[in-house]
């Protein structure tokens, strides 16, 4: 009992103050029994271990991504102290982000545990067919769990090949996109400087679209704040309603998401196409910007056999350009008949559009132009 340092204490608790963070601490518990005549007699004693630590305060935000019908892939940003654990739930947990569970709360959450495959991310490699799960991330750390933000992932198809042009009235955007398979509305969510985090994030505004309305403009007059010019993030997300409950796409499609400049583009980039000579199957491209001197983000030469290419995807790519500057010129090498096919270029639609300067292209064979 005398080997360390006398904590006081008072019945059924003592406070040890002073201490260092991230050490280990032991603590023996003794009782000293007194009879009048004799000297004190002390119990045994029980041990305890005990490592101080300040609290942790950051949050884990998780970021969803999948390709085609592999394991959905949950990332986050490794924190400075603890390990990340992700757990899959069919509903969201009754736990604000914040909140601190204990080891025995944790057990009794109900869904299930992924596997951690690198400090930063973990794969679902069984995920439901069908309805809705979060993923919800939280910091292990001296036997508490701090619990993050959740992420939503349903198996409905998200719209693709999302387009924003800017109309004539200030804070007018007309949007156009392809609708999913089985679309009968959609939530157009924007938000100013940054994509929205989901489809409620709170700092957006968003709107629902009816597909029979949209199909008789052929497309949705988007309506943004005029005293804010830009950029604006936008995003599109398909809404389904299964036995009264809304279900909502996940918006991981790259292309259901889009940037909207301010009222004049920053950039505005038009291309020359030569088509190759009798003897040579090298036709050459040239880029030219407004203002002069830009630089371009990196973009894709597509082809079509029959009518001119409206996308990215609606065609054969038949070559590949990194960024560029004002000016720039490429050979490309094929052999497509120059007469038949028909030939633009878009933006490459591998490239993050957080990554894109805001650009407006000019195609040679029409005046209007792209974004």
């Amino acid at each position: 009992m005398d080997d360390g340092v006398l904590v006081p204490s008072i019945r059924g608790q003592a406070i040890d103050r002073g201490l260092e963070d991230d050490r280990v601490y032991h603590y023996g518990v003794f009782t000293i029994y007194k009879t009048p005549g004799e000297p004190a007699r002390v119990s045994r004693g029980v041990v305890v271990s005990a490592m101080p630590s300040a609290p942790i305060s950051s949050i884990i935000e998780p970021t969803l991504s999948r390709h085609d019908d592999g394991p959905i892939r949950v990332s986050w940003n490794p924190p400075a102290r603890g390990k990340v654990v992700v757990i899959r739930s069919a509903r969201p947990l009754p736990h604000v982000p914040g909140d601190r569970l204990t080891r025995k709360e944790v057990d009794a959450l109900d869904g299930v545990w992924l596997t951690r495959s690198a400090d930063d991310h973990a794969l679902d490699r069984r995920p439901l067919e069908t309805g809705v799960c979060h993923y919800t991330a939280m910091i292990a750390w001296a036997n508490q769990y701090v619990v993050g933000r959740s992420a939503a992932y349903s198996h409905v198809r998200d719209p693709s090949d999302l387009r924003a042009v800017r109309s004539g009235k200030a804070g007018k955007v007309l949007l156009r996109w392809r609708w999913s398979p089985r679309g009968g509305k959609a939530r157009v969510v924007s938000k100013a400087l940054g994509f929205p985090t989901s489809w409620d994030d709170p700092q957006a505004i968003s709107a629902t679209v009816d597909e029979l309305e949209f199909s008789r403009l052929g497309y949705f007059p988007l309506l943004l704040p005029p005293d804010q010019p830009g950029p604006w993030h936008v995003a599109v997300y398909t809404v389904l309603t299964v036995e009264g409950r809304e279900i909502v796409s996940p918006g991981l499609d790259p292309s259901s998401r889009t940037i909207v400049p301010g009222p004049h583009s920053d950039v505005c980039v038009s291309y020359s196409l030569k088509a190759p000579s009798l003897f040579m199957k090298t036709w050459t491209v040239q880029f030219r910007t407004e203002p002069p001197g830009a630089t371009i983000p990196p973009t894709v030469l597509v082809a079509h056999p029959r009518t001119v290419p409206l996308s990215a995807e609606d065609g054969e790519t038949v070559a590949i350009f990194p960024a560029a500057r004002d000016g720039e010129q490429f050979s490309v090498r094929t052999n497509l008949d120059s007469g038949s096919h028909r030939m633009r270029i878009f933006t490459d639609p591998h490239t993050s559009p957080e990554n894109q300067p805001p650009i407006r292209l000019r195609h040679p064979e029409a005046e209007g132009t792209r974004v």
